[in-house]
């Protein structure tokens, strides 16, 4: 339900930062940097010789910081802008803490799980995205070239999922809806050209995945840098 209304709240952000009130021009930008992933909570149902009542799991998994890109086209009003976006993240999967908890006596056994040491190599997780955005730009001062600004959106999520652990390999695809909101500056460096850096936090909604239907909830941060050109 918080998800939810978050995403309403995205919306409403965009439409209302995407109402011209001047005339303007269109642009295109590319963005490119780190973004790694809060560790990601996976529950599932466990069996273990048990009812499904009786016994669960709840996993954290962990990876490393990979890189991000994103390209998009908008139109810029003055202060508002409204873009179209896609975007693609890559990260390894590194290890995972299993949590299996015991319905009846509510214990709990923690097991530890990190990638071997001669390969390291324990799937990963991708990420593409296509994404609506506004933007409200804001002049620090009437002599300023710096333009600060934040950001909302909303959209889809298409996610690949390589698994290989425990001696088994498998790929899980899928699609989930997501929001993402940022910040950032840019600074003209020629006619019509800026470079510009950003922050910027997305979240999923919880999407069920896998052989025992695990129930994922997502979020990423992302650190990029890139630049914006008037078309």
């Amino acid at each position: 339900m918080k998800k939810f209304i978050s995403l309403l709240a995205v919306a409403a952000l965009i439409t209302g930062w995407s109402t011209p009130s001047q005339a303007g021009n269109p642009y295109a930008s590319a963005n490119i940097g780190i973004a790694w992933f809060n560790d990601i909570d996976v529950n599932e149902p466990f069996l273990g010789g048990r009812s499904l009542e009786m016994m669960s799991s709840e996993t954290l998994a962990e990876f490393d910081s990979g890189i991000a890109f994103t390209a998009a086209l908008g139109y810029d009003f003055g202060d508002t802008r409204i873009e179209a976006e896609i975007g693609h993240q890559e990260n390894d999967f590194t290890g995972q803490e299993i949590n299996h908890i015991n319905g009846i006596s509510s214990s709990e056994e923690v097991i530890i799980v990190k990638g071997a040491p001669e390969s390291n190599d324990m799937g990963d997780f991708a990420l593409t995205t296509f994404m609506l955005n506004g933007y409200y730009d804001i002049q620090p001062s009437a002599s300023s070239d710096v333009e600060l600004f934040v950001t909302a959106g909303i959209g889809g999520v298409f996610y690949n999922i390589d698994e290989n652990s425990y001696g088994y390999e498998n790929t899980h695809t899928g699609s989930t809806w997501a929001y993402q909101i940022g910040a950032g500056a840019a600074y003209p460096v020629s006619d019509g050209l800026m470079v510009e850096g950003r922050y910027r936090y997305m979240n999923t909604a919880e999407f069920n995945e896998g052989p025992e239907d695990w129930a994922i909830d997502l979020s990423t941060h992302s650190m990029l840098v890139g630049l914006r050109y008037n078309l």
